[in-house]
């Protein structure tokens, strides 16, 4: 029901964007492999917003979740791999010199990946050549208790004060 309700929001998402003017791209990460799921490599704003709604739907449908379902900072750093952004890599491309770089975690549980939060904001901030181009947020069980049955977003929510990010209720 979780990823039921992101779906739902994306076009509050899309249409916040859209009314900023901002000029963005929109990837979604589940598999372990780190590669952008689907056959688009992001959303953007030059795309209509009825049709950046329905990519996200199969963006977000189109998933394996693996090993690392709990483990969105390892899923970002796979994702973020020279490999994977390389030539030729899946996700060449996604990260831009020119923009900020905005990583979102999705979840109902506390982050799990093997290494402290800190470990992985340093390790984004290095993909930028100014660190305060990095922001994380995320959308996670309320902090620092959870709510309604998912649990609190430690980790996240750490690295969303270290950057500067936004952590919002997955229960709201």
């Amino acid at each position: 029901e979780d990823i039921a309700r992101v779906q739902s929001n994306f076009t509050v998402f899309v249409n916040t964007l859209t009314g900023m003017d901002a000029d963005y791209h929109v990837a979604v990460v589940t598999d372990d492999d780190g590669c952008v799921n689907g056959s688009q490599p992001y959303i953007d704003n030059s795309m209509d917003p009825s049709d950046q709604v329905a990519l996200f739907d199969t963006m977000v449908n189109n998933y394996n979740y693996g090993r690392y379902t709990e483990m969105g900072f390892t899923l970002l750093e796979a994702a973020t791999t020279s490999q994977n952004l390389g030539p030729g890599g899946c996700n060449e491309d996604m990260i831009r010199d020119d923009a900020k770089l905005a990583m979102v975690g999705v979840t109902d549980e506390p982050e799990q990946s093997a290494n402290p939060y800190s470990y992985y904001v340093s390790l984004f901030q290095s993909l930028k050549s100014n660190p305060d181009d990095l922001v994380i947020h995320a959308i996670a069980g309320d902090y620092p208790n959870g709510c309604n049955g998912n649990q609190a977003g430690i980790g996240w929510y750490e690295a969303t004060v270290a950057t500067g990010g936004l952590f919002l209720s997955i229960c709201a």
